[in-house]
């Protein structure tokens, strides 16, 4: 997907133990926000929970266009960053990937139940 100057790859939804995983490779471009809420997982203390997707931002934009083609990869409230890069299981190595990287290798996971 082409989103104002950044670019976004879905990959295949894969089904896990209860829970569904999703990479999306992410070039940004123009300093476009990705327009997520974040916060530390509450339970492992290893992810990162999305808090809410905000209006106008690199994901709002994504998955307005993936609704269509990879409605499994939308980005909602409710699932987990697992990685970021090579930043895994560390939520403040994560921030700092998401605050930085202008790639960015994002793996997410969502409860299935």
């Amino acid at each position: 997907f082409e989103l104002a100057g950044s670019k976004v790859q879905a990959s295949e939804v894969e089904a896990g133990d209860n829970e569904l995983i999703w990479t999306l490779d992410i070039t940004r471009g123009n300093d476009k926000m990705l327009g997520l809420v974040l916060r530390r997982n509450k339970e492992s203390l290893q992810h990162l929970d999305i808090v809410e997707v905000e209006s106008g931002g690199l994901f709002d934009s994504f998955n307005q266009q993936a609704q269509s083609a990879h409605p499994a990869a939308v980005v909602r409230k409710g699932d987990r960053i697992v990685a970021v890069n090579s930043a895994y299981a560390d939520p403040v190595a994560m921030r700092q990937e998401l605050a930085q990287a202008k790639e960015l290798g994002m793996r997410f996971a969502r409860s299935s139940n």
